[in-house]
């Protein structure tokens, strides 16, 4: 029962967060009088050179001049040091983009993906094999992650794009 009272505050304590930093980013965006403001969440934002502790937030709205105007917002608390709400101009209708991935983080991916899969398949065939046995699911695992970690990593460095 703790455990669920834990959860339930830490996560009350992160929507509060998030409902304290949209209303921070929608204060700041109505006091310089921009209208149709829209904000989303960036999640993966933080990836782009960014410390940590920072929240980031699209910020969509309409200029005095009725231009379109996408931002990227970023929140920092107080206890980074300089609380406030930061905003850094984006070209209109992009987003960061994403590098094309590389071969070696490629090979990774699919070499984890691999051993993944090789682990459920590994255990699937011991219990075919083994039935009833105590003693499959360590086969399966014994067999089957190796090779899948093996196949996963070859299609990985073999396949482009």
């Amino acid at each position: 029962m703790s455990v669920l009272v834990l959860i339930v505050l830490v996560g009350g304590a992160f929507a509060l967060n998030h409902w304290l930093d949209l209303r921070a980013i929608f204060q700041v965006a109505t006091e310089r009088g921009w209208g149709e403001v829209r904000i989303s969440w960036a999640p993966f934002a933080r990836f782009l050179a960014s410390r940590r502790g920072e929240r980031h937030y699209w910020l969509s709205y309409l200029d005095e001049g009725g231009r379109a105007v996408r931002r990227l917002c970023k929140v920092v608390g107080v206890l980074q040091g300089t609380a406030g709400v930061f905003l850094e101009p984006v070209a209109a209708g992009s987003a960061p983009r994403a590098r094309p991935m590389g071969r070696a983080a490629r090979t990774v991916l699919w070499a984890g993906a691999g051993a993944f899969l090789g682990l459920g398949l590994g255990i699937a065939a011991c219990f075919v094999i083994f039935p009833g046995s105590n003693i499959a699911p360590a086969y399966g695992v014994i067999l089957g992650t190796p090779l899948g970690l093996l196949a996963g990593g070859l299609l990985g460095a073999l396949r482009r794009g």
